[in-house]
């Protein structure tokens, strides 16, 4: 560890170019010669510092923080501990130099990027007829679109599970909370749901008329729950409607249950997604369209709450 420490001091206060003129350096490499495991390390962290050097090289501040945050999000999570060799040669080498604002910042967001979600996804299960479930019909050939299996006779919300398979698989491998089941005990699933949402940065929320009948109590109406839960934390909220046009079919007032009426009214007035039918072959010129739609309006929104991340690191003189 002693020496994986003095490699990290090495690299932070020197360019990488510069690091062989340095008679410790060139110590630790004799000293190791043989060490495949010593090598490995000093090529990871010496990899990491040159990606570094291309944010020192820019003229603000600002700007160093901002490539330095979206190189941290590359590299979260990694196997062999880049993004901890990342973040300690930043604190040594850049850090220092930035503003109080600024510092202070990169940690919050450096805190936000290592444990945040991207997204969480709320839908229903709840189907009013026995069989497939109605949503699958309407969605039908959109579904398959993107190689999951026929959806017509499965009782489960497929669309979601196509929502979140296209979020993830997106070319900004978004990550996201998606739970399929609610069939736990009710306690552990308010639970996981909440400690869900704490770490979302993005409410995606899957609308349906079924979601407001008068026949569910509000308080086993997870939709609601979650919804609830999105505007009680101020989460940037994506609706998108899926039984039909916006807001032509959406169910009416009279129809809602009393207690849900402001959630209703917040889906009735916003700028609610919907997406053409594909229920059957004629209908499959919806598709492009619709996957269109998902990307300007689903996708690219959930990636801009991202980006804010680094984008929103103060200026040199703030």
């Amino acid at each position: 560890m002693a020496i994986i420490d003095d490699l990290i001091q090495i690299y932070a206060t020197n360019p990488a170019d510069n690091v062989a003129a340095d008679p410790y350096f060139v110590k630790l490499c004799e000293d190791n010669d043989g060490d495949n495991i010593f090598h490995a390390t000093r090529n990871r962290i010496e990899r990491v510092k040159r990606e570094l050097e291309v944010a020192g090289e820019l003229r603000t501040y600002r700007c160093q923080a901002q490539l330095a945050l979206e190189l941290y999000h590359q590299l979260v999570g990694s196997e062999n501990q880049e993004d901890v060799i990342f973040l300690r040669i930043v604190r040594i080498a850049y850090l220092p130099k930035w503003t109080d604002k600024q510092k202070i910042y990169f940690d919050d967001a450096c805190t936000t990027i290592a444990t945040k979600l991207d997204y969480f996804l709320s839908f229903t299960q709840r189907n009013p007829v026995k069989g497939g479930n109605s949503v699958n019909s309407y969605h039908r050939h959109l579904i398959q679109s993107i190689g999951l299996p026929d959806p017509k006779d499965s009782a489960k919300n497929e669309l979601a599970k196509m929502l979140d398979v296209v979020l993830r698989t997106s070319r900004y491998q978004l990550r996201g909370f998606f739970f399929p089941e609610h069939e736990d005990d009710s306690t552990e699933v308010k639970k996981k749901l909440t400690d869900a949402m704490d770490k979302s940065l993005v409410f995606i929320q899957l609308v349906q008329n079924e979601m407001f009948r008068k026949s569910y109590q509000p308080d086993e109406n997870y939709c609601f729950i979650e919804y609830s839960q999105a505007v009680g934390k101020n989460k940037g909220m994506i609706l998108l409607f899926a039984d039909g046009e916006h807001p032509a079919d959406l169910i009416t007032k009279v129809a809602v249950r009393f207690e849900l009426l402001d959630w209703y009214k917040r889906i009735g007035g916003d700028d609610c997604l919907d997406l053409g039918p594909t229920r059957v072959a004629e209908e499959a010129i919806n598709i492009k369209p619709n996957l269109e739609k998902l990307k300007e309006k689903l996708i690219e929104k959930v990636n801009d709450t991202r980006v804010a991340l680094w984008e929103g690191v103060p200026g040199d003189l703030d």
